[in-house]
């Protein structure tokens, strides 16, 4: 059963813009963090969750944009610029706006060193920072375990 145990709700603003920023330990972080805040969380998704097909595809497009995924895409210096000028997009609209740091997942459960991009954020709109920890969520296993022939 999903019961989150969260200390410190009360430390994100009522209204404003605030940066979750939270550590990585499972894709399952993306579902737990803005089904746990207080308001609602918009935060960066690879793009590859969102440009699958068939029935999959459509499912995953439909879930992560309805807990309020923004495709980032990857692969060079200037789509991380576009990722992060679309996090600070939704900073300047006064929303909330969760980031991971380090930029992907720990392999290890350990946290590991962080890009500069979230302080950059918090910096150019004015956010109110709250660092959010997750602990447990690695051991989690993933859905995909579920789906013979996926890993």
């Amino acid at each position: 059963m999903y019961r989150p145990r969260i200390v410190g709700r009360g430390n994100v603003p009522p209204r404003g813009p605030v940066l979750l920023a939270s550590n990585h330990l499972s894709s399952l972080d993306t579902v737990i963090i803005p089904t746990s805040a207080a308001r609602p969380v918009q935060f960066l998704i690879k793009s590859s969750y969102f440009t699958g097909s068939g029935l999959l595809g459509r499912f995953m497009r439909w879930f992560f944009t309805s807990i309020g995924g923004v495709p980032v895409y990857r692969a060079t210096g200037r789509d991380a610029r576009a990722a992060l000028e679309a996090g600070a997009s939704i900073l300047r609209a006064g929303s909330v706006f969760a980031v991971f740091p380090e930029g992907t997942r720990s392999r290890d459960g350990r946290l590991h060193e962080g890009h500069g991009g979230a302080a950059w954020m918090a910096y150019d709109t004015g956010a109110t920072v709250v660092p959010v920890g997750l602990i447990g969520t690695g051991t989690v296993k993933p859905f995909s375990h579920l789906v013979p022939g996926r890993s």
